[in-house]
């Protein structure tokens, strides 16, 4: 595994000047080397860093990324509604997030699905919470192959650069039962590197419920090469009103 090194990277023409942090883990630091981790182009440039330990990263690897069995017999509408995250790799929108939800509905663009990820920042002041921020992000999804429909494109608004982005599924639905549980993937090959960035979701229908097959699910994750260790566990606590709406407080 690598060492734990910090990069930031931003496409160096871009008018926007996206950036984001890229964390490799391990809990060593013994050497901290950016030349090589060096690109073979000039579109890109990487600021290395050594750091202990983090709180909040995105998973990292070396290798490309699995081709991974979705759900068979796939069917988009059952799947529509609210979903509460009972853990999950963590992403650049919701470092540190709690009460973290995927909203998936049907959008105006035939067929399309209206997705809205949300969460809040918060602190614990006693026995509550004060929340310091929140994090949405409204965006779409299509099924790019009508033979897999468990495999779909999610995008929000150009937010993906441009050395991500790609017109493969990036949301792939390994499992699921549209009532209790959800096992979704997804991976981005960081050519011309032979490292993968990776993200995972275990979803519920009921905030803060450890579904029932976590262990089956941690198992099919493996057969895949896929490390269940990354998740990070979401505080769903004091998030709802008690109403059985799941309205945000």
């Amino acid at each position: 595994m690598f060492t734990a090194t910090l990069f930031r990277v931003k496409e160096k023409h871009s008018r926007s000047a996206w950036s984001f942090t890229l964390v490799f883990l391990d809990p060593t630091c013994l050497s901290c080397d950016p030349s090589a981790m060096s690109t073979a182009g000039s579109s890109l440039w990487l600021l290395a860093v050594c750091v202990a330990s983090s709180s909040a990263f995105i998973v990292i690897r070396p290798g490309t990324c699995p081709r991974v069995a979705t759900k068979q017999n796939f069917e988009l509408n059952k799947y529509l509604g609210l979903w509460f995250s009972y853990e999950n790799f963590d992403v650049p929108f919701q470092f540190g997030s709690s009460c973290v939800t995927a909203l998936y509905s049907p959008a105006s663009q035939p067929g399309a699905i209206r997705v809205v990820n949300s969460g809040v920042q918060r602190i614990k002041i006693g026995n509550e919470y004060k929340i310091t921020g929140r994090d949405r992000a409204v965006g779409q999804a299509v099924v790019v192959d009508p033979k897999v429909p468990g495999g779909l494109k999610v995008s929000f608004g150009g937010s993906m650069p441009d050395f991500l982005d790609s017109d493969e599924a990036n949301y792939q639905i390994m499992d699921t039962d549209y009532s209790n549980f959800s096992m979704v993937y997804s991976c981005s090959d960081f050519s011309p590197l032979p490292i993968k960035i990776e993200s995972a979701w275990v979803l519920t229908r009921v905030p803060g419920k450890r579904p029932a097959n976590l262990d089956d699910i941690y198992e099919n994750l493996r057969s895949y090469n896929i490390d269940p260790s990354y998740f990070r566990r979401i505080n769903q606590d004091k998030c709802w009103k008690p109403r059985g709406d799941n309205q945000r407080k």
